[in-house]
């Protein structure tokens, strides 16, 4: 999916009431969850949160 279709996909969905708990990092890399570092492992922890619901 790319970001114009993820964020397509975000107002489809505030549009119908759901939260998705979008989160875009501004200028961030693709990838910058998956680098060392407090904001990586904050992002992940985010992520674990919203997956085991």
């Amino acid at each position: 999916m790319l970001n114009p279709d993820a964020r397509a996909l975000r107002e489809r969905a505030a549009d119908e009431g759901l939260d998705i708990g979008w989160y875009e990092r501004d200028r961030g890399l693709h990838v910058w969850l998956l680098m060392p570092g407090r904001d990586a492992a904050a992002a992940l922890a985010r992520m674990s949160e919203g997956l085991s619901g």
